[in-house]
């Protein structure tokens, strides 16, 4: 049946429309149903109590079909209960370049790499073997003091191994040295006197060390003939002198000096012939 205030459809045997709440004066007898309202199709199959008769009605209905009266404010719907969110423990934020590499160890790698270097600068330039040699022979100090001269560090050095470019410095800075050196002993030969008894051995030890230094010069090589001759010579051993000497002029026969004392050799050993030619 159907309200006569709203049109809103009521079971049989209601007495008030529970929707508008109005008395149904022409209600028609029906038995009061002994079980719960049977909800409509897609209600949810809830129940409440009306206040004022204690009639079941469907949960969501504004009067009771009992008596008419205003129900409470309608019971909410059943839901699930929504499941616990799972809260997700913040992460402390890592830069995908990972940590901040440590620079000590590389600076602390660094200065010692500029402490090594600088000594090996200062050794190479002020305390190596070479370098006081280069200094002595700037200083003039080619024979003494003994044990700092520059031909004593030349003996160390050699002894180590001379390298090429250590040669060629000395052929540049101690050539002309030892040239202007032998130069003063052969003035006196120039005049015609023989040497000094000691400036002999330093005569033979000044173009020994210039063979050493430049052992493809031929011009050297034929000073350092000429030494070990007239000292050969100066001893009486002619045979030794001479051979000293012929070396001399083959290895180098533009000069006079050579020439002088082979003369004076062959004229030791009687050879006139000889003699008369040089």
């Amino acid at each position: 049946m159907k309200c006569f205030e709203c049109g809103f459809e009521v079971p049989l045997g209601a007495r008030f429309c529970r929707n508008c709440g109005a008395a149904l004066t022409s209600p028609v007898p029906s038995p009061v149903p002994s079980g719960p309202e049977k909800p409509l199709a897609g209600a949810v199959a809830s129940l409440q109590t009306c206040p004022a008769c204690g009639a079941e009605v469907s949960a969501g209905k504004k009067f009771c079909r009992g008596c008419g009266a205003v129900l409470a404010k309608e019971l909410p719907t059943q839901r699930p209960a929504p499941s616990p969110t799972r809260v997700t423990p913040a992460v402390p934020f890592r830069s995908l370049a990972g940590p901040a590499p440590n620079k000590t160890p590389y600076i602390i790698g660094g200065a010692a790499a500029v402490v090594v270097v600088a000594m090996v600068v200062v050794w190479f330039s002020f305390l190596s073997t070479e370098a006081r040699m280069m200094r002595a022979i700037d200083r003039g100090e080619l024979f003494s003091p003994q044990g700092s001269s520059a031909y004593d560090l030349f003996s160390k050095l050699k002894s180590q191994g001379l390298s090429a470019g250590t040669r060629n410095k000395l052929k540049l800075k101690l050539l002309p040295k030892l040239y202007a050196a032998a130069d003063v002993l052969l003035q006196k030969r120039h005049e015609g006197d023989d040497l000094d008894k000691a400036d002999v051995p330093r005569l033979v030890q000044i173009y020994q060390w210039a063979a050493e230094i430049a052992p493809d010069d031929r011009r050297v090589l034929a000073r350092y003939s000429y030494a070990q001759g007239y000292a050969a010579l100066l001893n009486k051993d002619k045979s030794s002198a001479l051979q000293f000497l012929l070396r001399s002029v083959e290895q180098d026969n533009s000069w006079a000096f050579s020439f002088n004392e082979l003369g004076r050799t062959y004229s030791g050993l009687d050879d006139r012939p000889h003699a008369a030619e040089n």
